[in-house]
């Protein structure tokens, strides 16, 4: 299952939206049969595993830890560069452009091994550090040979989006909706400039040419006949947008693809402050069919919080309980660990895993380990040792699973 990333930034002309641009979208895959590398998620009661890999849509590479990577075929040079693993073969383009699809190679016996949730987890573990997918090493080798161009004709890169789109019946979707109270210490993500985006006028605009995307993979991969069997909304911050916009998006989606709401999973993000303070917008998602939200909470040590730019203490409670109240039974929670330390006396995070599971309650929880690059925290990144995050992905791993996840 391909998930389609739906953005006003990738085949819209550089003219025709005003909205501030960021870094290239990319695409996650989740390679069905494939084992060799998981999510660093722990799901209570049921522990999800497949091979994720990220790619960019302007961006395909290869790295170490994943299962399976699509390429571009641009030149020996660049084959040299990067070896595709199993999964994938490279593709002619003039035969990507006379038969609009790639060509699939059949998974090799070891990637078709089935492993044990714990084994993949601390493979993950182990390795994160060297394999981080979002940044792979020597990206200038693995990452620039395969760019897409992006030219005013957008022939090549509708040439590439229908090749790996087009000949798919089922398909997943994520909409980013960029918009933040405030950008914290630890983002790395596209989010507009604060001060513009809590404006009604600047979010109303983003979302019409978010909408305009959804008609243009509509028209060039007939997404109107595709199951979709999963959607989330991320950014930033979906809940600071109005419901009405939320419900547009709903809308369109409907309207773009086959939807059944009753078999499909639909997320959106908040943050606590605004499901503690806002629970009809929590009410008006649940009436629009979406079923799972996940919240950020990242630490319950509210002095580190402060330090990061937020300040949640005071609404985790009254947002776990509007967030119950509107009817959620699948409610995820976001930590995040990886911070510097004055010394390990001061490390907290096994209280935060603690307190979530105690005290939110949630369904599933996510951990992030944090990275430093791109965040205005970059400077700190050489404070913090292998050693320490290790330790700490594995205190959560313990935590959790001795409360059942």
């Amino acid at each position: 299952t391909l998930s389609l990333p739906i953005c006003p930034t990738l085949l819209q002309s550089p003219a025709s939206t005003t909205i501030p641009r960021g870094p290239p979208l990319s695409l996650t895959m989740l390679a069905r049969g494939t084992r060799r590398s998981v999510l660093d998620t722990t799901t209570r009661n049921r522990t999800r595993l497949g091979a994720t890999i990220r790619a960019g849509v302007l961006r395909r590479f290869s790295d170490n830890n994943s299962a399976c990577s699509l390429h571009r075929s641009t030149g020996s040079r660049e084959k040299q560069a990067c070896t595709p693993p199993n999964g994938f073969r490279y593709t002619d383009p003039k035969q990507t452009k006379e038969s609009g699809s790639c060509t699939w190679a059949e998974p090799t016996f070891e990637d078709t091994k089935v492993h044990e949730a714990k084994h993949v987890f601390e493979a993950g573990v182990r390795h994160h550090h060297t394999a981080n997918t979002a940044y792979p090493i020597a990206h200038t080798e693995t990452v620039m040979p395969y760019r897409v161009p992006r030219k005013p004709d957008q022939r090549e890169l509708r040439e590439t989006l229908t090749a790996a789109y087009g000949g798919l019946e089922e398909m997943m979707a994520y909409v980013h909706v960029p918009f933040c109270a405030q950008r914290c210490q630890f983002c790395e993500y596209t989010v507009v400039d604060p001060k513009q985006g809590r404006r009604d006028d600047v979010q109303d605009r983003y979302f019409d040419a978010l909408l305009k995307e959804f008609d243009l993979y509509k028209e060039l991969l007939g997404t109107q006949e595709k199951t979709l069997v999963g959607f989330d909304i991320g950014g930033g911050t979906p809940s600071m947008a109005s419901s009405d916009n939320i419900r547009r998006v709903m809308e369109k989606l409907d309207e773009c693809f086959r939807v059944d709401l009753d078999s499909m999973s639909v997320s959106i993000e908040t943050t606590p402050k605004i499901a503690a303070s806002d629970p009809q917008k929590l009410r008006d998602y649940f009436a629009m069919g979406i079923r799972r939200i996940s919240m950020g909470v990242q630490t319950t040590d509210f002095a580190l919080s402060k330090k990061l730019g937020r300040d949640d203490g005071d609404y985790l409670l009254a947002a776990r309980d509007n967030i119950r109240a509107a009817g959620f039974e699948s409610f995820n929670v976001d930590l995040m660990y990886g911070f510097p330390l004055r010394d390990r006396a001061d490390d907290k995070w096994g209280n935060t895993v603690r307190a979530t599971i105690e005290q939110l309650s949630p369904e599933h929880v996510t951990l992030y380990r944090m990275r430093y690059k791109g965040t205005k925290m970059a400077h700190l990144q050489e404070r913090v040792g292998l050693r320490q995050v290790n330790e700490q992905g594995s205190l959560a791993h313990e935590i959790l699973q001795e409360a059942g996840f």
